[in-house]
């Protein structure tokens, strides 16, 4: 193994093996084609006297061959014994017969020193015919001869050929080695430089040289780069120095930037949760109210107003909700359920709810769900439903004539292994100018303002494009202004098995209410919220007491037997979260059955969820909230209505 190694690294060994193999392969090269040529003139002359021989001797048997002679022949023919390359003579007359012939003996070849040799290689045949004159062949002379004399010049060609071959190289490795030394010497120093740098990080050695060739820049080249490395070092000392300080600097620099970031979004969380609640209890009266005067005998003119109230207060609601929904997209807190739902209920609740508004501007509200599309579905109603109307709502109220369509198919495309339900708007109104279409999604954008068409506040398509993603598709759209606009997305919904589970509520609830006896106690700070509270659910059916704060709502609980809890979570004296687990912990030490406790808030975000969760409360009533909301609610803790 370390043979091999010192073979492989030993530069000066493989230079000189280089040049000696070269000067080996020259001389070869020579020799091989000299002895050749010598080879190929030594067989023509072998040949040239052979032809001459049987030329004499052919005109010597003119006569015997005319008067048919054999003893003058055999005489004659046995004058080539002197020639020991003959071997053997043959003569035939005209017709073939034999004449004469000549072999010579084994006591006269046994001075032959070749004689090992194969005959096809050590054998010339030559056949000559014999004339008289011009006259036809009299007969034929054959003669056998070897070749000793061309194989005996190749031997002593060869090795003639061995000897320079060894002279040659036994002078041409003095200077071999000193041109391998020359060559090697400074690279053997540099190694040495180079082994001694990586061992010892000694960046300041210098590798000396007196050669002004390749080799010597080479060198040159290599001290440079020394000079530069060792520089570079002494500046990364320099700045290794600082570096530390202005590590810590940045750190801490970093570590407040971090700290002020999520004091921020602490802030928002705060100014949303307190925005929302100051907002949305305000509007919790106003449309409990307006919901209460509804329901009561009134006027037609009186009813007119009443309605127009509850729908300012309404866009009002969908207006901070959109905010809200927005924000929670911007931090990644918007989550989707998934539930079963009936597909036709959902989309005929979109399109019962926006039918009047579509026939007050005498549009056409048409809807298709082509087969084959399953009824029942898993995915989120809710979600599904907002985005609709946004896309149809939007398009009613930017179309001022001809027809607003909702078209649902399947898709060839699957997700997941799940089916894909395309869903498309499209309507007849002005379209969207193309400068508009690429910012089309940006928040509180919206297109060119025209004289006549309605505003918002930009953020129904915002939102309906995360929502869209956030379900697993694309909402993607297609306008040419003065022709129209067409939305439409694809969503992941796996056919469900009614027997599976319960199917969402997502169709419009009845003007007539279901009644659904119990006891509730109603906690609240504001007075209005109290009396809308109590005045939906007393016509629901239900027995209600009221509670302004939570120590009021522990007292009450203490003292009777309630089916249901509905608790505000920001109360004076005591919060919602602490009266819940005070609770709790009462019926705990008393062994007393568990009452469900509902949260109301106006801040229905997962931290808010989670809090209410560990708080020990059994679910979330998002204010305001409408009819639907608390059907829902009271046949989930109450049981089926009567």
């Amino acid at each position: 193994m370390s043979a091999s190694r010192a073979w492989h690294t030993s530069l000066g060994t493989r230079l000189r093996i280089v040049l000696m193999a070269m000067a080996g392969i020259a001389i070869l090269i020579y020799a091989i084609f000299t002895l050749l040529h010598g080879l190929r003139e030594v067989d023509q002359l072998t040949r040239q006297h052979l032809n001459l021989l049987a030329d004499v001797v052919g005109r010597n048997l003119e006569a015997p061959l005319v008067f048919n002679d054999p003893k003058a022949a055999e005489e004659t023919i046995r004058s080539l014994s002197t020639d020991p390359a003959v071997l053997a003579v043959r003569v035939v007359d005209s017709k073939g017969n034999l004449l004469a012939e000549y072999a010579r003996t084994g006591s006269e070849a046994k001075d032959n020193p070749i004689d090992w040799l194969p005959d096809s290689f050590n054998r010339i045949r030559l056949q000559r015919p014999i004339r008289l004159g011009g006259s036809s062949p009299l007969g034929e002379i054959e003669v056998v001869a070897n070749r000793d004399q061309f194989w005996l010049t190749a031997a002593n060609g060869a090795m003639l050929w061995l000897i320079i071959t060894v002279v040659t190289l036994a002078v041409a490795v003095f200077p071999a080695r000193r041109l391998q030394r020359s060559v090697t010497k400074p690279i053997e120093r540099l190694e040495r430089a180079t082994h001694e740098i990586a061992a010892q990080k000694r960046f300041s050695l210098r590798v000396e040289t007196d050669a002004q060739d390749e080799i010597g820049r080479l060198v040159e080249s290599f001290n440079a780069m020394l000079r530069e490395i060792e520089s570079r070092d002494q500046e990364l000392a320099r700045q290794r120095d600082n570096l530390e300080t202005e590590v810590t600097e940045r750190t801490a620099e970093l570590a407040a930037a971090k700290e002020a970031a999520e004091e921020a979004l602490r802030v928002k969380s705060r100014f949303l949760a307190t925005m929302s609640h100051e907002i949305r209890t305000p509007l919790t009266g106003i449309l409990g109210m307006t919901r209460l005067l509804l329901a009561a005998p009134l006027p037609e003119e009186q009813r007119l107003l009443a309605e127009k109230a509850q729908r300012s207060g309404q866009l009002l609601l969908d207006l901070l909700d959109g905010v809200l929904d927005y924000s929670r997209a911007e931090v990644g807190q918007m989550e989707i359920a998934t539930q079963t739902f009936s597909l036709p209920d959902a989309v005929e609740g979109v399109i019962s709810t926006l039918l009047p508004t579509a026939q007050a501007k005498h549009l056409e509200l048409t809807c298709q769900l082509a087969d084959p599309l399953p009824e029942l579905v898993i995915g989120d109603p809710h979600r599904l439903k907002q985005v609709l109307f946004n896309l149809v709502g939007n398009a009613i109220k930017f179309t001022n004539s001809g027809e607003v369509r909702l078209g649902i198919i399947a898709s060839r495309r699957q997700l997941a292994g799940k089916p894909m339900v395309r869903f498309k708007v499209s309507d007849t109104g002005p379209g969207i100018a193309p400068a508009d279409q690429a910012r089309l999604f940006d928040a509180f954008t919206q297109g060119e303002v025209l004289p006549a068409r309605p505003q918002g506040a930009g953020l129904g398509l915002a939102i309906s494009r995360e929502l869209v993603a956030l379900m697993g598709g694309d909402l993607r759209f297609s306008s040419t202004l003065g022709h129209g606009s067409t939305f439409w997305f694809e969503l992941p919904l796996a056919p469900a098995d009614p027997e599976t589970g319960d199917v969402g509520e997502v169709t419009a609830v009845s003007h007539s209410l279901p009644q659904f006896p119990g006891r509730l106690l109603l906690v609240d700070d504001d007075e209005i919220n109290l009396e809308v509270g109590r005045g939906l659910l007393e016509l629901m059916g239900c027995q209600v007491q009221l509670a302004r704060d939570g120590e009021e709502a522990l007292a009450m609980a203490g003292q009777h037997d309630f089916d249901l809890i509905l608790m505000d979570c920001q109360l004076p004296v005591v919060d919602g979260w602490t009266a819940a687990r005070r609770l709790r912990e009462i019926e705990r030490e008393r062994n007393l059955p568990p009452t469900a406790i509902v949260a109301m808030t106006s801040y229905n975000m997962p931290e808010e969820q989670r809090r209410c969760a560990e708080a020990g409360m059994n679910d979330v009533l998002t204010k305001p909230f409408d009819e639907s909301q608390v059907i829902t609610l009271l046949r989930a803790w109450l049981g089926d209505p009567r």
